[in-house]
């Protein structure tokens, strides 16, 4: 089993009850490692595609239904940037997207192409997160569909 780093940014301290505690007992009573599973097992079991990307634009991490969504595994897209996978003009020049950063949440909508070359319009929302250092965002696809 792989561990992952304890969140430290927004993501630690975001929920505000338990998810599986009784109404009374708020986040103060779940650890940063708790938090840091439940987050875990929600995005590798998620229906909705997840992919964590750096400050770089650069895939370091995606969940199954990412990989079914693109038609590709996780290993031939970690490590890559995600323009790879965009079609046409990206979304962001590098002003937007540290302008998004800072701004810590965004939505969009862009087209992936999957790998038999049909094209998945995806609308998507965003938020950032410092985990280890270092500053990460969330991407989640909110609605897809292919032509």
């Amino acid at each position: 089993m792989t561990t992952r780093p304890v969140p430290r940014g927004r993501l630690a301290r975001v929920p505000t009850r338990s998810v599986t505690a009784p109404a009374h007992r708020t986040a103060s009573a779940v650890t940063h490692g708790e938090w840091s599973g439940l987050f875990w097992s929600a995005f590798r079991n998620s229906r909705n595609a997840m992919a964590l990307v750096d400050h770089d634009r650069i895939l370091v991490d995606v969940n199954g239904a990412f990989a079914q969504l693109t038609g590709r595994a996780p290993t031939q897209v970690l490590g890559r940037p995600v323009a790879v996978l965009v079609v046409g003009a990206p979304q962001f020049t590098p002003a937007r997207w540290r302008a998004a950063l800072a701004s810590g949440k965004f939505t969009g909508d862009n087209q992936l192409l999957h790998a038999d070359g049909t094209i998945v319009a995806v609308q998507w929302d965003a938020s950032t997160e410092v985990v280890t250092g270092r500053q990460l965002v969330l991407f989640v696809a909110l609605s897809t569909s292919r032509w």
